[in-house]
């Protein structure tokens, strides 16, 4: 995906479903003005105490992504990860965030596609297959992952265009990351220990987890 030049020092994010911060906080230490939104409660003071801790500076707000309480054209810069798929009118999202976004302003997202892949990956071994499941059994629904193709339309129908869309691939061989889904499954290796080992990046394969960034012209 070809690479954008933002200087952080003049630019203001909004990260929308920015949960308990980390990607809020990787924002905000580039020197990024971040905003975040989200509707937990908890996630957002869990958010407010860490981010206090490292001595960062960031508005979270209580608020959800199909309403956004902002004025048009606020943002440089918008994030939307690991959001879209679980929200049912995820189309609003695209729409209020293609109105708060300024000109020639940049959103980043990524998503899961709607594929037999995603499902065995993100269904199936994740979440239903007693031997390998890592995750809540309503973490992910498959039915609301989104294909590339809706959300480039979605894009372009509230004002955006995109502008490159890549994969997401785990760094080692398939086996490497069944053993390291096995491990964590069993409790063997902690959260961190397992996303920092499956060293997810991004790849040519588009069928299960994917990335991009849109623009507004």
């Amino acid at each position: 995906m070809r690479q954008l030049e933002i200087d952080p020092h003049s630019t203001r994010a909004l990260d929308v479903g920015c949960g308990g911060g980390i990607l809020a906080e990787s924002l905000a230490a580039m020197g990024l003005s971040v905003t975040g939104v989200d509707p937990s409660v908890q996630s957002l003071e869990n958010a407010r105490a860490h981010a206090k801790k490292k001595n960062l500076s960031i508005d979270y707000q209580i608020g959800t992504g199909t309403e956004l309480q902002f004025a048009d054209a606020s943002f440089d810069v918008v994030f939307c990860c690991d959001v879209l798929e679980h929200i049912v009118g995820w189309d609003a999202v695209i729409r209020e965030i293609g109105r708060v976004v300024k000109k020639n302003g940049v959103v980043f997202f990524d998503t899961i596609n709607r594929t037999f892949a995603s499902k065995l990956r993100s269904i199936k071994i994740a979440q239903e297959w007693k031997w390998t499941r890592f995750a809540p059994p309503d973490t992910h629904v498959w039915e609301m992952f989104i294909t590339p193709d809706e959300l480039t339309e979605s894009f372009r129908r509230h004002g955006m265009r995109i502008g490159g869309i890549v994969g997401t691939t785990e760094r080692g061989n398939p086996i490497s990351a069944f053993r390291l889904i096995r491990q964590y499954s069993s409790g063997r290796i902690t959260s961190a220990e397992f996303g920092r080992r499956l060293a997810m990046t991004e790849g040519p394969v588009i069928s299960g987890s994917y990335m991009g960034h849109a623009i507004k012209p």
